[in-house]
């Protein structure tokens, strides 16, 4: 398999936590036999980011997540917007998050969900005060995905 060819990786969900939904796939790019660093953002799995490496296993025709082999240093958080809210309002909030260096994936449908990464150099502390602000305003809601401890040193 080339190494720039992406490939799908299955983790799977606690179903109460993820609203039902049972799993969720994430682009990987092959790193060896078994390992794979992930290549977009989790709007539902915890305790990984974008570009941390991870142990798969082949299963009946699919890419099963094992564990988590490398971290890639970057940090998720995920927000919701309140029902009825299109991308247009999301794109009112996201400036000051854009500016620290943050980027985003936005999931479409009924309920607007975003899965914000926050790459290692970038102030965690600062984009939790900015979400929690905009929460406690009741503009949106928020999560943490995974916190990368290291990019504390960056604050």
């Amino acid at each position: 398999m080339p190494d720039d060819q992406l490939v799908r990786i299955v983790f799977p969900l606690d179903a109460e936590q993820s609203g039902g939904i049972l799993t969720e796939r994430l682009w990987a790019k092959p790193v060896s036999r078994d390992t794979y660093v992930l290549d977009n953002s989790p709007f539902y799995v915890y305790g990984i980011s974008y570009k941390d490496i991870v142990r798969a296993e082949c299963k009946r025709g699919e890419i099963l997540f094992r564990e988590v082999a490398s971290r890639g240093g970057h940090s998720t958080y995920r927000l919701k917007l309140p029902p009825g809210k299109l991308h247009s309002y999301f794109l009112d909030l996201w400036s000051p998050l854009k500016q620290l260096g943050c980027t985003y994936e936005g999931a479409s449908g009924d309920s607007r969900r975003y899965s914000v990464d926050i790459p290692p150099l970038v102030a965690v502390r600062r984009v939790y005060e900015i979400l929690n602000d905009l929460e406690q305003s009741g503009i949106c809601e928020f999560e943490e995905g995974y916190y990368f401890p290291a990019a504390a040193t960056s604050q």
